[in-house]
């Protein structure tokens, strides 16, 4: 009996331990997600008539940033590259751009018509070794941050099939002059912090700017003459545009989604009504 029963207590004291150790094998302790950067290869763009003034490598550089900077992207090293491209119309040799680990290829070139550029491009699959896009754009030369931004859009919405945000702009309220003494400007600039540009000239106080939904117009307010006053900017006549003043505004003007109306919360009484 005694033996038996020991039998017993020891099956029993096997079968809880290595239940025990046999549930524990089985958890997974998910502590953080691991997104690893897509390797891609941005050759700088070709450009033979102008190359002495480097447009071609400041468009590169900025592709490259707007991609690095999404944290979706890893640029390649260009001194890790070994093929040298010399026309976008030619087909790449894939295997030399596997070998450095790129599982995109961007290839480039500017032509120069009538004083006007047309940049050509395209974006390859390495591993499937097919073209994702080959397209061109035509620009004056003042306007070519903004193209460099359109491609790395581009870039960004064929390798995730989501939409770029590259070619867009910040609205921000400026500030200068002693601390006394500050003046605020409303100004707007690109995602990238270049281009910046003031709006207003500083006379009156300027808060809360928002884009309207086609990025065409600013609603901002404004203390002219002590009085909360709300103002459109249209961006590209530059022409400002009293909507009314509203001494009891609580809540900083903005744009319907349709961009038709403006809303905002006035004060009545005790309390706060949408408008």
């Amino acid at each position: 009996m005694t033996n038996r029963m020991n039998r017993f207590i020891f099956l029993l004291f096997f079968l809880l331990f290595y239940s025990t150790t046999s549930q524990a094998a089985l958890e997974i302790d998910v502590t953080e997600g691991n997104l690893r950067p897509m390797p891609i290869a941005i050759t700088t763009v070709i450009d033979r008539q102008n190359e002495q003034l480097g447009l071609g490598l400041d468009i590169t550089k900025v592709i490259a940033s707007d991609l690095a900077g999404s944290g979706l992207f890893y640029p390649i090293n260009p001194k890790a590259f070994l093929d040298e491209v010399n026309s976008v119309d030619r087909s790449p040799n894939f295997n030399s751009w596997r070998v450095i680990n790129a599982e995109a290829l961007f290839t480039a070139e500017l032509v120069y018509d009538n004083e006007r550029y047309r940049i050509n491009y395209k974006l390859w699959d390495t591993f499937t070794e097919k073209s994702l896009e080959a397209n061109y754009l035509v620009f004056s030369k003042s306007k070519w941050r903004n193209v460099a931004h359109m491609i790395a859009d581009t870039i960004y919405t064929r390798l995730t099939d989501e939409k770029g945000y590259f070619d867009t702009q910040i609205a921000f309220i400026a500030e200068s002059g002693p601390k006394t003494e500050r003046i605020k400007r409303l100004a707007i600039m690109d995602q990238d912090g270049q281009n910046a540009v003031l709006l207003t000239s500083g006379r009156d106080l300027v808060l809360t700017p928002r884009f309207s939904p086609n990025g065409k117009e600013l609603v901002y307010l404004s203390y002219r003459n002590g009085q909360p006053q709300v103002y459109i900017y249209d961006i590209q006549s530059k022409q400002t545009y009293v909507v009314g003043t509203f001494p009891g505004i609580t809540f900083a003007p903005r744009f319907s989604p349709d961009g038709k109306k403006i809303i905002m919360s006035l004060r009545e009484g005790v309390g706060s009504n949408l408008f």
